[in-house]
């Protein structure tokens, strides 16, 4: 073979100088090249060495090219046509070797493709081209086993990119190489996209958070429930990703400091440990949310009583109260002093496009020195103790301006004078807003009162937060999909104080406004 590539390549060859001596071997009686013998193409960049039969390559043979590409197997009517290789040896061709059947010269029917980088096909061939089913392995993109077409991954595919640092893997349709048709997506075998691709990318983009409801009110205490949706640029909720997740985080309204008491070295240091940032509304300063079974009491349940009851309700039917009950008294044997408490984790968004948040909650953090709380108290004391006062017996009058210390952990929004429940004799001490309840106001409530009592010192205190909704799905999704992460969704909410309600003394007949129509129907 060598020798046969020599004869195209040397300049100084006697093969080939002239009409007659262009062809070396066997002849029939008309001098017509039959049997066995070597050719050079009037061209000298093609030379074939192998079986002639009535002047045309038929049979055993190798057909060289200047640039080193070798063909090699059984030709029939001058072209090979069977089971042969073909060897390209040009360094800058994408291809380095076929081995597999031929048509007419061509690759078709079934062989084996090596490209220089190391990937291998094998499969189907058409033409030249990979056709057909076949599978492709390549070090840098993985495994495709599926349909071609016209050299491209086109058709029914499986795409395994193990390979990658990222174990993704697709199966679906495929056109022009690119993800087109319905396909599903997973990642080290979980799920992550089961949905309609064009051009590489889902039909389906995740456009923007939309919550089911726009005015939430919760009572203190109570766990929280929220539920979303992920909505797509046409306003449709986004089916079949199943690798999103959002996190739900809370947020204060950032104290305001009138101006003359921001010189004040106490509101100083204080609003120096706030860090704040923007919101829709204004700045928000972040707030500590848990789950609902993380949450502390306050105040321990040191009342017998309490306890009896709650321990009541905890075999109690009513599956509500039942809940309620157990949390207080898991609550009640937390420790007060883990703070803050254990973060809400973060929701996967379903199939249909939904995530809900179940059972959060608010925590009490007045009386865990957290900041903005303890500036607005701060802020409140020193403008309600700014007063002047005029001092008895003093000439000239004499102005007086009394402030408070705040430190950290103080609880600042207890105003009554009253201390803890170990001064109350050990009895039960519940704080909700301004009122105190101690162990003789729980006898005269009902079970359910207790519970609302109870459970408002769970909670934070009363008044306006902003919730925010933020996508944190792995940054590796958007990229490999070519999608942009959603902007964060914000909701205001309002936590009010547990009101007892009111028991309304109806007549008869302001229930029924029929009901003296019908007696004296019956009198009639």
């Amino acid at each position: 073979m060598s020798e046969l590539l020599a004869s195209i390549s040397s300049e100084d060859s006697a093969i080939g100088r002239g009409v007659l001596d262009r062809y070396q071997g066997q002849r029939d009686s008309n001098l017509v090249r039959h049997g066995r013998g070597r050719y050079v193409f009037d061209n000298r960049f093609f030379a074939f060495e192998g079986e002639y039969c009535c002047g045309r390559k038929d049979g055993p043979g190798v057909f060289v090219m200047k640039d080193g590409t070798i063909i090699e197997g059984d030709f029939s009517g001058g072209e090979l046509t069977g089971k042969g290789r073909k060897t390209w040896n040009d360094e800058s061709r994408v291809v380095e070797r076929y081995d597999g059947e031929f048509q007419d010269g061509e690759l078709s029917g079934k062989g084996i493709l090596h490209f220089r980088n190391g990937a291998v096909y094998k499969g189907n061939f058409r033409r030249n081209t990979m056709e057909g089913s076949g599978l492709l392995v390549d070090p840098n993109l993985g495994t495709y086993l599926g349909e071609f077409h016209s050299g491209r991954r086109e058709g029914m595919g499986d795409q395994s990119y193990e390979n990658c640092p990222d174990k993704f893997r697709y199966r679906g349709q495929w056109a022009h190489n690119q993800y087109h048709g319905p396909g599903e997506l997973s990642l080290d075998g979980q799920i992550i996209a089961n949905c309609q691709f064009s051009r590489g990318v889902p039909i389906q983009k995740p456009t923007r958070i939309k919550l089911d409801k726009t005015d939430y009110k919760f009572q203190r205490g109570q766990p929280l429930e929220m539920n979303l949706k992920i909505l797509d640029q046409n306003g449709e909720p986004v089916k079949g990703m199943y690798f999103m997740k959002v996190e739900l985080t809370v947020w204060y309204k950032k104290p305001d400091i009138p101006n003359r008491l921001k010189s004040d070295e106490e509101v100083a240091e204080l609003a120096g440990r706030i860090e704040a940032e923007d919101s829709p509304y204004y700045e928000v300063v972040q707030f500590p949310v848990t789950s609902f079974e993380n949450a502390t009491l306050d105040a321990s349940i040191k009342s017998n009583y309490v306890r009896g009851v709650l321990n009541d309700l905890a075999d109690s039917p009513d599956d509500s109260l039942n809940e309620a009950a157990t949390a207080l008294l898991n609550s009640s044997a937390n420790e007060v002093d883990t703070w803050p408490p254990h973060p809400l984790e973060c929701v996967s968004v379903d199939g249909e496009g939904k995530a809900s948040f179940h059972r959060f909650g608010l925590p009490a953090a007045q009386n865990h020195g957290y900041a903005p709380f303890l500036l607005e108290s701060l802020v409140k004391s020193k403008r309600r103790h700014s007063v002047t006062r005029q001092v008895v017996g003093e000439s000239p009058v004499v102005r007086r301006r009394h402030s408070l210390c705040v430190q950290p952990g103080m609880n600042l929004l207890d105003r009554s004078g009253a201390k803890n429940a170990e001064d109350k004799g050990g009895l039960a001490t519940i704080e909700q807003g301004e009122k105190k309840y101690l162990d003789e106001d729980f006898k005269k409530m009902s079970a359910p009162e207790i519970v609302n009592v109870l459970l408002a010192q769970l909670g934070t205190r009363a008044g306006d937060y902003v919730i925010k909704i933020e996508d944190v799905t792995s940054q590796l999704f958007y990229d490999w999909l070519k999608l942009v992460r959603m902007e964060p969704c914000y909701t205001k909410i309002t936590i009010h104080e547990y009101r007892k309600p009111r028991k309304h003394r109806k007549s008869d007949q302001s229930r029924d406004p029929t009901a003296h129509l019908e007696a004296a129907a019956e009198d009639a």
